[in-house]
């Protein structure tokens, strides 16, 4: 009952260990930083909403999670977020504690004691987006989600992690949102498939 600890899984023995130190925060994104650490963004509450935590071990092997490492520029819950690199993310998407999808795209740096993060985009990537993939070619493709208006988004960006530059590079053949799954070819085109009821199988082309 209540809110439960991060766990940490091993494969080799199947053991599943839960991390002293902290709770983890509902409707969380979970992902490797790029640099051998795992990072929990944003969550459901005013406290954890703009919060970044990061997992990591130590030269004994203990597992350790240091809680509010830092904060993110806009208060998300279910967020997107993605390694773009060692210690960096690429933030986007999700929705805020109080209601309302949420604005902007920001780059979280993690390489430092404390997190960073900066806004690259403010305004126009304003939905729910999940998830975001990097493309063949190192970007990150943004498509899709949940508008402000509460309906299916069919316009599409591109995070360039070399220049923290996001474009909007078009719209996708029709409004996506919803659990849909992305994975990117070597052609630096994306599959995506899926998206609430749709079987569709589609190639994206930025």
């Amino acid at each position: 009952t209540g809110t439960p600890l991060p766990a940490v899984f091993d494969p080799a023995d199947e053991s599943l260990s839960e991390i002293a130190g902290g709770t983890f925060a509902s409707t969380a994104s979970v992902t490797s930083t790029g640099d051998g650490r795992v990072a929990i963004v944003g969550g459901a509450t005013s406290e954890t909403a703009s919060r970044v935590d990061v997992v990591s071990e130590d030269s004994n092997g203990a597992v350790l999670l240091t809680s509010g490492i830092g904060a993110l520029r806009v208060a998300r819950s279910a967020p997107s977020a993605l390694s773009i690199g060692a210690g960096r993310l690429v933030v986007t998407g999700g929705v805020v504690p109080s209601g309302g999808v949420t604005a902007g795209v920001e780059v979280v740096d993690l390489t430092g004691a404390t997190a960073s993060a900066s806004l690259v985009e403010r305004e126009r990537v304003r939905r729910s987006i999940r998830p975001i993939e990097r493309l063949g070619d190192g970007r990150v493709l943004l498509a899709g989600g949940a508008d402000p208006g509460g309906g299916a988004s069919s316009r599409a960006f591109v995070f360039d992690p070399a220049t923290n530059q996001v474009e909007e590079v078009g719209s996708l053949p029709e409004p996506l949102d919803g659990r849909r799954y992305t994975a990117p070819l070597p052609d630096g085109t994306a599959i995506v498939v899926g998206a609430d009821a749709s079987t569709d199988v589609r190639i994206f082309q930025p």
